[in-house]
Protein backbone atom coordinates (compact mmCIF):
# COMPACT_ATOMS: atom_id res chain seq x y z
CA UNK A 1 0.00 0.00 0.00
CA UNK A 2 1.81 3.09 -1.55
CA UNK A 3 0.40 5.79 0.80
CA UNK A 4 -0.41 3.34 3.41
CA UNK A 5 1.67 5.00 6.56
CA UNK A 6 0.73 8.81 5.65
CA UNK A 7 -2.41 8.56 8.00
CA UNK A 8 -4.17 10.97 5.48
CA UNK A 9 -7.72 11.58 7.07
CA UNK A 10 -10.33 10.09 5.62
CA UNK A 11 -13.09 11.86 3.50
CA UNK A 12 -15.77 11.83 5.66
CA UNK A 13 -16.68 10.91 8.92
CA UNK A 14 -19.41 8.29 8.49
CA UNK A 15 -18.70 4.64 8.07
CA UNK A 16 -17.85 3.08 4.94
CA UNK A 17 -17.50 -0.04 3.28
CA UNK A 18 -14.05 -2.03 3.73
CA UNK A 19 -12.12 -4.43 2.88
CA UNK A 20 -14.49 -7.05 5.27
CA UNK A 21 -16.73 -6.30 2.86
CA UNK A 22 -15.06 -6.77 -0.30
CA UNK A 23 -14.17 -3.10 -1.04
CA UNK A 24 -10.17 -4.47 -0.81
CA UNK A 25 -8.73 -1.57 -3.51
CA UNK A 26 -6.91 1.68 -1.75
CA UNK A 27 -8.60 5.01 -2.85
CA UNK A 28 -6.97 8.10 -2.97
CA UNK A 29 -7.02 11.70 -4.50
CA UNK A 30 -4.08 13.28 -5.47
CA UNK A 31 -4.60 17.38 -6.04
CA UNK A 32 -1.82 19.87 -6.78
CA UNK A 33 -2.57 23.32 -6.87
CA UNK A 34 -0.95 24.53 -10.48
CA UNK A 35 -1.99 28.48 -11.01
CA UNK A 36 -3.93 31.18 -9.55
CA UNK A 37 -6.00 33.49 -11.68
CA UNK A 38 -8.34 36.25 -10.30
CA UNK A 39 -7.52 35.19 -7.01
CA UNK A 40 -9.13 31.43 -7.51
CA UNK A 41 -6.76 28.73 -7.26
CA UNK A 42 -6.47 26.05 -10.47
CA UNK A 43 -5.07 22.21 -9.45
CA UNK A 44 -4.50 19.16 -10.92
CA UNK A 45 -6.01 16.14 -9.77
CA UNK A 46 -5.77 12.18 -10.31
CA UNK A 47 -6.93 9.45 -8.58
CA UNK A 48 -4.32 6.50 -6.97
CA UNK A 49 -5.87 2.93 -7.06
CA UNK A 50 -3.90 0.68 -4.63
CA UNK A 51 0.18 1.51 -6.11
CA UNK A 52 -1.20 3.09 -9.19
CA UNK A 53 -2.23 6.65 -10.32
CA UNK A 54 -4.73 7.45 -13.51
CA UNK A 55 -5.06 10.58 -14.78
CA UNK A 56 -6.98 12.19 -18.16
CA UNK A 57 -5.09 14.78 -20.36
CA UNK A 58 -4.91 15.07 -24.44
CA UNK A 59 -4.43 11.91 -24.99
CA UNK A 60 -6.69 10.13 -23.02
CA UNK A 61 -6.32 8.30 -19.35
CA UNK A 62 -3.17 7.28 -18.75
CA UNK A 63 -1.79 5.07 -15.96
CA UNK A 64 1.30 5.66 -14.39
CA UNK A 65 3.44 4.85 -11.11
CA UNK A 66 1.70 7.22 -8.19
CA UNK A 67 2.35 11.46 -8.14
CA UNK A 68 3.85 10.55 -11.70
CA UNK A 69 1.55 13.43 -13.47
CA UNK A 70 2.23 15.59 -10.53
CA UNK A 71 6.37 16.01 -10.76
CA UNK A 72 6.25 15.99 -14.86
CA UNK A 73 7.43 19.38 -14.60
CA UNK A 74 10.05 18.84 -12.04
CA UNK A 75 10.83 15.84 -13.95
CA UNK A 76 11.30 18.28 -17.09
CA UNK A 77 13.64 20.31 -15.28
CA UNK A 78 15.50 17.42 -13.89
CA UNK A 79 14.35 18.14 -10.24
CA UNK A 80 13.97 15.62 -7.92
CA UNK A 81 10.30 14.31 -7.51
CA UNK A 82 8.06 16.38 -5.54
CA UNK A 83 7.28 14.39 -1.67
CA UNK A 84 3.64 14.22 -1.07
CA UNK A 85 2.26 16.02 1.57
CA UNK A 86 -1.03 15.33 3.50
CA UNK A 87 -1.41 18.91 4.93
CA UNK A 88 -2.93 21.44 3.46
CA UNK A 89 -1.91 23.56 0.71
CA UNK A 90 1.12 26.13 1.29
CA UNK A 91 -0.80 29.77 1.57
CA UNK A 92 2.23 31.96 0.75
CA UNK A 93 1.25 34.92 -1.28
CA UNK A 94 1.23 34.10 -4.96
CA UNK A 95 0.55 36.61 -7.67
CA UNK A 96 -1.79 35.44 -10.43
CA UNK A 97 0.12 32.47 -13.02
CA UNK A 98 1.88 29.77 -12.31
CA UNK A 99 2.37 28.77 -8.92
CA UNK A 100 6.25 27.64 -8.87
CA UNK A 101 6.42 26.22 -5.03
CA UNK A 102 3.97 23.45 -5.37
CA UNK A 103 2.70 21.13 -3.04
CA UNK A 104 0.44 17.75 -3.67
CA UNK A 105 -2.05 17.15 -1.21
CA UNK A 106 -2.87 13.59 -0.91
CA UNK A 107 -6.41 12.64 0.89
CA UNK A 108 -7.61 8.75 1.32
CA UNK A 109 -11.31 8.40 -0.12
CA UNK A 110 -11.97 5.07 1.27
CA UNK A 111 -12.00 1.23 -0.05
CA UNK A 112 -13.10 0.55 -3.55
CA UNK A 113 -14.65 -2.75 -4.86
CA UNK A 114 -13.62 -1.97 -8.04
CA UNK A 115 -9.56 -2.09 -9.68
CA UNK A 116 -7.74 1.11 -11.40
CA UNK A 117 -8.30 -1.07 -14.50
CA UNK A 118 -11.88 -1.76 -14.45
CA UNK A 119 -12.03 2.37 -13.67
CA UNK A 120 -10.30 2.28 -17.29
CA UNK A 121 -12.68 0.02 -18.64
CA UNK A 122 -15.73 1.97 -17.77
CA UNK A 123 -14.41 5.21 -18.42
CA UNK A 124 -12.11 5.24 -21.44
CA UNK A 125 -14.96 5.57 -24.14
CA UNK A 126 -15.86 8.56 -22.18
CA UNK A 127 -12.68 10.37 -22.50
CA UNK A 128 -10.92 9.47 -25.53
CA UNK A 129 -7.90 11.17 -27.19
CA UNK A 130 -8.62 14.43 -27.83
CA UNK A 131 -11.55 15.22 -26.36
CA UNK A 132 -9.46 17.10 -23.27
CA UNK A 133 -10.38 20.99 -22.99
CA UNK A 134 -8.55 22.99 -20.06
CA UNK A 135 -12.13 24.07 -18.69
CA UNK A 136 -14.99 21.83 -20.05
CA UNK A 137 -13.03 18.44 -20.06
CA UNK A 138 -10.20 18.16 -17.75
CA UNK A 139 -8.09 16.43 -15.03
CA UNK A 140 -10.71 17.10 -12.73
CA UNK A 141 -13.00 16.21 -14.69
CA UNK A 142 -11.76 12.70 -14.85
CA UNK A 143 -10.96 12.63 -11.31
CA UNK A 144 -14.40 13.84 -10.35
CA UNK A 145 -16.10 10.95 -12.41
CA UNK A 146 -13.23 8.21 -10.79
CA UNK A 147 -14.20 8.96 -7.57
CA UNK A 148 -17.83 8.49 -8.23
CA UNK A 149 -17.26 5.23 -10.07
CA UNK A 150 -14.79 4.02 -7.43
CA UNK A 151 -15.95 4.95 -4.14
CA UNK A 152 -19.73 7.03 -4.47
CA UNK A 153 -17.99 10.44 -3.75
CA UNK A 154 -17.29 13.45 -5.86
CA UNK A 155 -14.49 15.58 -6.29
CA UNK A 156 -14.08 18.76 -3.71
CA UNK A 157 -16.10 21.83 -5.40
CA UNK A 158 -13.03 23.69 -4.27
CA UNK A 159 -10.52 21.93 -6.51
CA UNK A 160 -12.99 23.15 -9.81
CA UNK A 161 -13.77 26.87 -9.22
CA UNK A 162 -12.16 28.28 -11.97
CA UNK A 163 -13.54 25.81 -14.32
CA UNK A 164 -17.03 26.64 -12.99
CA UNK A 165 -16.83 29.99 -13.48
CA UNK A 166 -15.90 29.59 -16.23
CA UNK A 167 -18.22 27.11 -18.38
CA UNK A 168 -20.97 29.60 -16.48
CA UNK A 169 -20.00 32.61 -18.13
CA UNK A 170 -18.53 31.44 -20.91
CA UNK A 171 -18.70 34.14 -23.85
CA UNK A 172 -17.10 37.08 -21.39
CA UNK A 173 -14.75 35.04 -19.47
CA UNK A 174 -13.06 32.94 -22.45
CA UNK A 175 -12.52 36.74 -24.03
CA UNK A 176 -10.97 38.05 -20.85
CA UNK A 177 -8.98 34.68 -20.00
CA UNK A 178 -7.16 35.03 -23.05
CA UNK A 179 -6.69 39.19 -22.67
CA UNK A 180 -5.03 38.24 -18.79
CA UNK A 181 -3.10 34.87 -20.29
CA UNK A 182 -1.60 37.14 -23.09
CA UNK A 183 -0.79 40.23 -21.16
CA UNK A 184 0.98 37.55 -18.63
CA UNK A 185 3.00 36.28 -21.29
CA UNK A 186 4.54 39.19 -22.80
CA UNK A 187 5.07 40.24 -19.37
CA UNK A 188 6.93 37.78 -18.48
CA UNK A 189 8.64 36.83 -21.75
CA UNK A 190 8.94 40.36 -23.33
CA UNK A 191 7.79 38.92 -26.39
CA UNK A 192 4.46 39.52 -28.13
CA UNK A 193 1.72 37.20 -28.36
CA UNK A 194 -0.67 36.57 -31.32
CA UNK A 195 -3.92 34.76 -31.55
CA UNK A 196 -5.95 33.14 -28.75
CA UNK A 197 -3.65 31.57 -25.94
CA UNK A 198 -6.81 29.24 -25.78
CA UNK A 199 -10.47 27.96 -28.03
CA UNK A 200 -12.74 25.72 -26.72
CA UNK A 201 -12.72 21.99 -27.59
CA UNK A 202 -15.89 21.19 -29.85
CA UNK A 203 -15.92 18.00 -29.03
CA UNK A 204 -15.93 18.75 -25.09
CA UNK A 205 -18.38 21.50 -24.93
CA UNK A 206 -21.39 19.59 -24.19
CA UNK A 207 -19.48 17.58 -21.57
CA UNK A 208 -20.89 17.04 -17.94
CA UNK A 209 -20.02 14.91 -15.22
CA UNK A 210 -23.67 15.06 -13.41
CA UNK A 211 -24.88 14.04 -17.24
CA UNK A 212 -22.50 11.21 -17.50
CA UNK A 213 -23.48 9.48 -13.97
CA UNK A 214 -27.09 9.97 -15.48
CA UNK A 215 -26.15 8.44 -18.40
CA UNK A 216 -24.25 5.26 -16.77
CA UNK A 217 -26.98 4.78 -14.19
CA UNK A 218 -29.80 6.19 -15.65
CA UNK A 219 -31.83 8.75 -13.97
CA UNK A 220 -29.91 9.02 -10.70
CA UNK A 221 -31.06 10.10 -7.06
CA UNK A 222 -30.29 13.87 -6.87
CA UNK A 223 -27.26 13.34 -4.65
CA UNK A 224 -25.36 12.97 -7.39
CA UNK A 225 -25.62 15.85 -9.14
CA UNK A 226 -23.35 18.12 -7.01
CA UNK A 227 -19.99 17.82 -5.81
CA UNK A 228 -19.72 17.63 -1.38
CA UNK A 229 -16.69 18.31 0.82
CA UNK A 230 -17.62 19.83 3.62
CA UNK A 231 -16.25 22.95 2.56
CA UNK A 232 -19.03 25.28 1.35
CA UNK A 233 -18.85 28.06 -0.78
CA UNK A 234 -20.89 31.47 -0.46
CA UNK A 235 -23.74 32.07 -3.02
CA UNK A 236 -22.63 35.57 -2.58
CA UNK A 237 -19.63 34.40 -5.49
CA UNK A 238 -18.45 37.81 -7.05
CA UNK A 239 -19.12 37.69 -10.58
CA UNK A 240 -16.32 36.36 -13.25
CA UNK A 241 -16.25 39.25 -15.00
CA UNK A 242 -15.40 41.00 -12.11
CA UNK A 243 -12.97 39.15 -11.01
CA UNK A 244 -10.94 39.24 -14.21
CA UNK A 245 -11.57 42.58 -14.90
CA UNK A 246 -9.73 43.56 -11.64
CA UNK A 247 -6.56 40.68 -12.51
CA UNK A 248 -6.12 42.14 -16.05
CA UNK A 249 -6.10 45.51 -14.80
CA UNK A 250 -3.59 44.68 -12.26
CA UNK A 251 -1.49 42.58 -14.66
CA UNK A 252 -1.86 45.64 -17.52
CA UNK A 253 -0.67 48.04 -15.13
CA UNK A 254 1.99 46.11 -12.48
CA UNK A 255 3.46 44.06 -15.71
CA UNK A 256 5.58 42.26 -12.64
CA UNK A 257 5.77 37.85 -13.32
CA UNK A 258 4.93 35.96 -10.66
Amino acid sequence: RFFGAMGAAASTGEASPGPEDGYVHHVYLAATEIIRVAGMRGYHTSVIVDSHEYFFDSIGILEAPPLFSHTLEQQAEGQSQASASASASDEESVSDGPVKKRNTVVTRMGYSSQSGRQLVAALQQHFERGTYDVFYKNCNSFTDMALYYLTKTRLPSSYTRIERLVTATKTVSIGLLNVIFKTYLENATGVEVEGDIYTPNPLSSDFSVDGLIKELEGESDSESSSSTDGDEESEEEPSLATRLSAAFSSTKLGGESP
